[in-house]
């Protein structure tokens, strides 16, 4: 797990999510090469980062490492970072989803749309990418809680003109 963005309150970010993380699990496919691919992503986003307000300085190293979260929302955030897992090649590729008795082969058939369980993918079973490289988030749901006596019991939301009761 490699905390990529910090956001939030707690640097002043406009993001509301307090981090965004790149989780890595370089054993569900052998044929991956976790280092190339984590460079290519981090170049990629490093890239993108021209894009935010205030340039690439903006985005500036934090002390734990991850950068700060300059982008305007946390759907330019998610656009760019899917955007560099995209072209990192981590995710390409796939696996037969061949057991019949695990979860794996109800989410074959929940992909598929017909039961395919026990399959091959030689003999039409499905065959699903190897997710080396997922997001993870820290929400960071306290920090969203209006704690103001005057309004209390409503969480400050992105996007909305008026906050949100619950």
């Amino acid at each position: 797990m490699v905390n990529v963005f910090s956001g939030g309150k707690a640097v002043n970010s406009a993001v509301k999510f307090a981090n965004f993380y790149l989780l890595l699990e370089g054993n569900i496919n052998p044929d991956v090469n976790v280092p190339s691919c984590f460079k290519a992503f981090l170049t990629h986003l490093k890239s993108k980062f021209v894009t935010g307000k205030g340039g690439d300085t903006a985005f500036k190293v934090l002390p734990d490492g991850s950068y700060f979260n300059a982008y305007p929302s946390i759907a330019d955030t998610f656009k760019f970072f899917e955007e560099a897992i995209h072209v990192s090649n981590a995710n390409v590729g796939g696996r037969p989803m061949t057991n019949t008795g695990t979860s794996g082969g109800r989410v074959a058939t929940a992909l598929s749309g017909s039961s395919k369980q026990g399959k091959s993918a030689a003999e039409g079973g499905v065959e699903v990418a190897s997710m080396v490289f997922t997001i993870g988030l820290n929400c960071d749901g306290d920090n969203l809680f209006n704690k103001d006596p005057k309004d209390p019991n409503k969480y400050e939301i992105e996007g909305m003109k008026t906050q949100s009761t619950t």
